[in-house]
């Protein structure tokens, strides 16, 4: 009883940081980048990226209203993102729920530090609207009926819904349910073994397939309807005229725009290695925890399992390689790395639990390490797109002579 009053004051608190967060980064305004997704329908046939924008045109249909606009979109988009944050209440809920005694304060630490990457997230100006705030609230809708073990069938068609928002759910958020569902396979005997592996499968395989339909196939039509396309997009806009060309030539056109983002890659390239630079308290600890949980394995399924959660991140690595934006990818990498940590534990993984409470005994021999560590990103904070996160912005003003290469 005094554990579950403990959960329910400790997420009370974690909703007024949340808050916070709003306040503090909430820019109230949507870019043309993420107004331009919502032009896009399937009334121009199965194209890329076009659920959203369907579901505006079928709202608007039923009820008789013109919706096509950014007032909509502006609504919407709020919308969508108390809505993420419910998910992620609901997910650290999930977690909490789960655990007791000393184990219940170790999740709360990890959930905190969640938080002070996730909460931001979606609220600056670069990232509020975006399409990710969708694809983070199917995600953590799978990992909570994962974790729950209840309505589990659900997770199939909530992954492919993913894909039919954005393509990119396949590297940013799927990895992280992929995960999961071959733990539990690995993990379960008998009809259980079967039901996850047959989850696994048709997951795996339904989400590629589309991912692979969208990239490749969903352009033919696309001369014929881009001028209609461009109309919708710029209705969309704050200003009645800004849309994303380079949005439309992919999506609609499948043209590559890799060159046309050029002086975007170059930011990037020039970014990583400091924000790596200064995250890497992080990928230390994050390394040594590694090495500790490999030295538990008990055999061949334990070593699968623990290369899966290792590896499981990196399915992000195409979009470093072709796209801009790492301040997104790095922010998903981040966050599956401590939502996989939650969840395993809440899973009730002796291994894990085990390989948490040597690192806190060895972070706690220091007095303030364990604080510094929550506040210490709060400096880095928040993630954005191009620009990888604010101290990016604080660093490159120190040197603007590499962004002139």
């Amino acid at each position: 009883m005094r554990e579950k009053r403990e959960i329910k004051i400790f997420l009370l608190v974690m909703v007024f940081f949340a808050a916070a967060c709003w306040l503090r980064y909430f820019d109230h305004t949507i870019n043309p980048q993420d107004t331009t997704a919502f032009a896009f329908s399937y009334r121009y046939g199965f194209i890329s990226r076009g659920f959203m924008g369907s579901l505006l045109g079928l709202a608007g249909y039923l009820t008789g209203l013109d919706l096509m606009n950014y007032e909509t979109v502006y609504a919407w988009s709020t919308v969508a993102t108390i809505l993420f944050f419910c998910c992620l209440f609901g997910f650290f809920a999930a977690v909490l729920v789960r655990c007791e005694g000393r184990e219940l304060r170790r999740q709360q630490y990890l959930i905190i530090l969640t938080a002070v990457f996730a909460f931001p997230m979606f609220v600056t100006e670069e990232n509020f609207g975006r399409l990710d705030v969708y694809l983070t609230i199917l995600m953590l809708l799978c990992m909570i009926l994962l974790i729950r073990g209840r309505g589990e069938w659900l997770v199939p068609p909530l992954c492919c819904l993913g894909v039919l928002i954005h393509q990119g759910f396949v590297f940013m958020n799927v990895n992280i349910v992929l995960v999961l569902l071959f733990y539990k396979w690995l993990k379960s005997g008998g009809k259980k073994r079967r039901y996850y592996f047959l989850l696994l499968a048709v997951t795996f395989v339904a989400a590629s397939s589309l991912f692979v339909y969208f990239e490749f196939f969903s352009h033919v039509n696309g001369t014929r309807i881009y001028d209609e396309v461009v109309e919708n997009a710029k209705q969309l806009a704050v200003d009645g005229e800004t849309y994303s060309t380079a949005l439309v030539n992919h999506e609609i056109l499948g043209e590559g725009v890799f060159m046309d983002e050029w002086f975007f890659h170059k930011i990037n390239y020039v970014e990583l290695p400091q924000f790596l630079l200064v995250f890497l308290p992080y990928i230390w600890i994050a390394v040594r925890f590694g090495k500790d949980l490999f030295s538990r394995a008990t055999g061949g399924r334990d070593r699968w399992i623990f290369a899966a959660v290792a590896l499981g991140a990196w399915t992000v690595l195409p979009e470093f390689v072709l796209k801009v934006d790492y301040g997104r990818y790095l922010y998903s990498i981040v966050f599956y790395y401590l939502a996989m940590i939650l969840s395993l534990t809440a899973l009730g993984d002796g291994q894990v639990k085990d390989a948490l409470g040597d690192m806190e005994a060895r972070l706690t021999k220091k007095m303030y390490a364990p604080a510094i560590l929550i506040v210490y990103p709060m400096i880095l904070m928040p993630f954005l797109d191009v620009v990888i996160s604010q101290i990016n912005v604080v660093l490159c003003g120190f040197m603007p002579s590499l962004m002139e290469w």
